[in-house]
């Protein structure tokens, strides 16, 4: 990769780049309107022995919400928008889409809509004749492929107990059927059944998966949170944040012409693109140690191609040797540390350290195995365990080449205690 020049650096270090959110979003999450979700979300994740099953919340500063994810996928967004110094405007916001795999999708549709949720406005797109909720989607070929609908939302000052648990009740079972391996994408049917876009059915594609590495990703954010002797992960899903070309265009009007030829591709591609699937901090004694970028790989399938294990690795050692990212990350991972603590994420009884600038970066592969609940009835896919008994030697060659850490784990996700050996190179 090419290094920045000094105005191209000037520029990605004036862009905001954090996982934290906003004041007035942590004082609604945490006393304003939206605190009933976070007095559901700890009630939740109380009442369960098996902690890792619980709820998860993440900070999404950059785009100003605070996501609660379950098995890694998205249950509520929440974000709110001051109208004035004295009134702040609460939303969550949920992706309808998850709900194509449940049979009587239009009567949860209608409960939620009953509830206060809608659908922004749609007077430009080309919507199904019949249904005027669902959006039609092509390929590049212009080809009709299914449908969709997308986010719903509900804007309130306040949200009350009852919002939230009845939300949730119809939100978590929507997730539940498109974690289930199905055949019948119910939008896809929708739209077949319409003269107009019969095609829809000659065009392969439909089904859920079980998304099993999902699963282990968000079993994993549970399991690392040892902040005195061990890991604790403080991000997952993570997306590196890069100026657009509105942005470099803005700071170029506002700070001189020689800035008018930094190119936001240009930055783009000069730092790469290759981020972690999670982002941790290791402690030891309580003092932080090193900054982890892991990456998380469940199947064999997931293990080759473009966005195999060497490739991640050798993403991971790129990413690591670029000091503006690193930089950022560093201060980044105190200040939201510093928030999960003042939200209650992390216990009270708990001294959140700074992390100093110079802390070094370890770079982890982990590597699962595929097993799926007996009860979901559904054959486990090869695993990534299985490409490492197979590769093994290659993977230990790529590991030495990109300084990067081997872990795997015979465990299953759902075991209560998961054993994790990190192997030798």
């Amino acid at each position: 990769m090419k290094a920045l020049n000094d105005n191209e650096i000037k520029v990605f270090e004036s862009m905001p780049d954090h996982r934290a959110v906003s004041d007035s979003l942590e004082k609604a999450f945490c006393s304003g309107g939206l605190s009933e979700f976070r007095k559901f979300i700890f009630a939740a994740n109380n009442s369960l022995e098996r902690k890792h099953e619980g709820l998860a919340v993440l900070l999404r500063g950059n785009d100003g919400k605070i996501i609660v994810y379950k098995d890694n996928h998205k249950i509520w967004e929440l974000s709110v928008s001051e109208k004035s110094k004295k009134k702040t405007v609460c939303k969550v916001s949920f992706d309808f889409n998850h709900a194509r795999y449940t049979k009587d999708w239009d009567a949860k549709y209608k409960k939620l809509h009953e509830l206060g949720f809608s659908i922004g406005n749609r007077s430009k797109s080309e919507v199904l004749p019949s249904d005027i909720r669902i959006k039609i989607v092509r390929n590049d070929k212009k080809e009709v492929t299914g449908g969709e609908i997308g986010m719903i939302s509900c804007t309130k000052e306040y949200f009350s107990k009852d919002f939230v648990e009845e939300s949730y009740k119809i939100i978590h079972g929507l997730v539940k059927d498109f974690f289930r391996s199905q055949s019948e994408d119910y939008f896809r049917k929708a739209v077949a059944t319409d003269p107009k876009y019969k095609s829809v059915e000659n065009i392969k594609g439909a089904g859920a998966n079980v998304f099993i590495e999902k699963r282990w990703q968000q079993r994993l954010l549970f399991q690392f949170q040892n902040m005195s002797n061990g890991c604790y992960a403080y991000d997952l899903e993570f997306s590196q944040k890069y100026p657009d070309k509105k942005y470099v265009d803005k700071f170029a009007k506002t700070n001189g012409e020689e800035f008018a030829d930094v190119k936001a591709e240009e930055i783009k591609k000069k730092l790469g693109t290759n981020e972690p699937d999670m982002l941790a901090i290791r402690y030891e004694e309580g003092a932080p140690v090193a900054l982890v970028l892991l990456e998380v790989k469940s199947t064999k399938s997931a293990c080759e191609g473009s966005s195999g294990i060497r490739e991640h690795m050798e993403g991971m050692k790129s990413y690591s040797e670029q000091a503006i990212f690193m930089r950022n990350r560093k201060r980044d991972a105190y200040v939201s540390l510093c928030q999960y603590h003042r939200m209650g994420i992390i216990s009270e009884n708990i001294s959140i350290k700074e992390i100093p600038e110079d802390l070094p970066v370890e770079k982890v592969v982990l590597l699962t195995n595929a097993n799926i609940p007996m009860e979901e009835g559904v054959r486990a896919p090869s695993s990534a365990l299985d490409y490492y008994k197979d590769h093994k030697d290659d993977i230990f060659s790529w590991a030495k080449r990109y300084g990067c850490k081997v872990w795997i784990t015979d465990s299953n996700y759902w075991d209560i205690d998961l054993k994790i050996e990190e192997v030798s190179i």
